[in-house]
């Protein structure tokens, strides 16, 4: 299989999510031969910081794929025209992780999600009612169309 995983936040500091996502794909690659991961990241600024944990996830069945584009910037293009898919950036996959939740871009393959808080259920008089109507619109694709929902 031919598996997409979202790395964006192994680039900053790992702590949280961050820390979770590249353990997650350290493990994965370390112990799965079979599958071909292409792991994805976006950002705008060089970094050797960046470069190296990039370079730090390689192998036979790894391809590191990298975006110089601003994550505002793609957020944007995907939440308001639904382009470019993860499918025209990565290539056919028959899978993609989004390892924390937010709203997933669009893709043709099965896809899962990760969700690390869902706090605003239980303690929505702590939040907006943007915030929450954010929360419940993304939580509403995921439901209707992910293959698989994590929680950690």
């Amino acid at each position: 299989m031919r598996i997409g995983i979202d790395a964006c936040l192994i680039l900053s500091e790992r702590r949280g999510s961050g820390e979770y996502v590249y353990k997650l794909i350290k493990n994965l690659i370390e112990i799965d031969k079979e599958n071909q991961y292409v792991l994805f990241y976006r950002f705008m600024r060089e970094a050797e910081q960046r470069k190296k944990i990039i370079e730090s996830f390689s192998g036979t069945n790894v391809e590191n794929k990298v975006f110089r584009i601003p994550g505002y910037f793609l957020d944007f293009f995907w939440n308001t025209f639904s382009f470019p898919s993860i499918d025209l950036m990565l290539g056919k996959l028959d899978l993609f992780h989004y390892p924390f939740s937010y709203n997933p871009p669009p893709i043709s393959s099965k896809w899962i999600v990760t969700v690390h808080d869902l706090m605003w259920q239980r303690f929505n008089a702590h939040y907006t009612k943007e915030e929450l109507n954010g929360y419940e619109r993304t939580f509403s694709r995921i439901k209707r169309e992910a293959a698989l929902v994590l929680a950690s």
